[in-house]
C-alpha cells in the first residue's frame, strides 16, 4: 500500500530577467519516489540540491511544473475541496529553524492549538487538555504553554513544533533537516523523540 507517490516531478525557475526562457535552471527533474504508511524515508543531498524545494511541492506549497503527487492515489490537482482540506490535516511538518517557524507573539499553547483551531470543534477546556497532552508527549510540561518561543532553548522549541505537527494526529509528516540548526546531543534526542512517536502513533516521515 502507498500512501504518498511522487511521478516525474520536475521544477525550475527564472534566473535573472524574466524575458530570458534560457535561464531556466531545473532544481528537480523527473523524481519519483513512493512511501508507506509508517514508513520513513530520507533524502540526501547538497545544499541546493532541491530537498525543501520537493518538501514545498510534497506540501502543496508550490506546484511541480511536470509530474504528479498522488496521496491515497488521487493526485493533489484533481481533489476536491474536502479532499484537500482532508490532506492539509494529514500532511504536517517541521521545518528546520524553529523560531522562524512560528508567531513570536504566540505562546507555545497558542502555537499548539492552531491546527486545533483551523481543523477541530473543540471546547477551550478540551483545548487545553490536549495541549497539555501533546507537551507531556514531545518531553516538556504542561506548564511550559505559557512561555514564549524565545524563552525556549533551540531543542525545545522544535520539540513543540513538533507537538504542533502531531496536533491532528496525522499521517505524513515532512521533516525539512528538522535537526540539523542543533547540536549533537540535542539531535540524537530530538531523533529518540520522532522515532517513538512514529512507532506508537504510526506517522510516516
Amino acid at each position: 500500500m502507498t500512501l504518498l507517490s511522487l511521478k516525474g516531478i520536475g521544477k525550475s525557475y527564472q534566473r535573472g530577467s524574466m524575458w530570458d526562457s534560457s535561464n531556466r535552471v531545473d532544481v528537480l527533474k523527473n523524481v519519483n519516489l513512493s512511501i508507506a504508511p509508517g514508513a520513513c524515508l530520507g533524502l540526501i543531498g547538497r545544499s541546493g540540491a532541491g530537498k525543501s524545494t520537493l518538501s514545498r511541492i510534497v506540501l502543496g506549497l508550490e506546484r511541480p511544473d511536470t509530474g504528479e503527487v498522488d496521496y491515497d492515489g488521487v493526485s493533489l490537482t484533481k481533489m476536491t475541496r474536502e479532499q484537500s482540506r482532508g490532506y492539509r490535516r494529514n500532511c504536517q511538518v517541521v521545518f528546520q529553524n524553529s523560531l522562524g517557524s512560528v508567531n513570536p507573539r504566540f505562546t507555545a499553547g497558542q502555537v499548539i492549538a492552531e491546527p486545533l483551531h483551523n481543523f477541530e470543534s473543540m471546547e477551550r477546556k478540551q483545548v487545553k487538555q490536549r495541549i497539555d497532552d501533546l507537551l507531556e508527549k514531545v518531553g516538556l510540561h504542561p506548564s511550559d504553554a505559557d512561555k514564549y518561543p524565545h524563552q525556549f532553548s533551540g531543542g525545545e522549541l522544535q520539540r513543540v513544533c513538533i507537538a504542533r505537527a502531531i496536533a491532528l494526529n496525522p499521517r505524513l509528516i515532512v521533516l525539512d533537516e528538522a535537526v540539523s540548526s542543533l547540536d549533537m546531543v540535542i539531535q540524537s534526542k530530538i531523533i529518540t523523540l520522532l522515532k517513538s512517536l512514529q512507532k506508537t502513533m504510526g506517522i510516516a516521515y
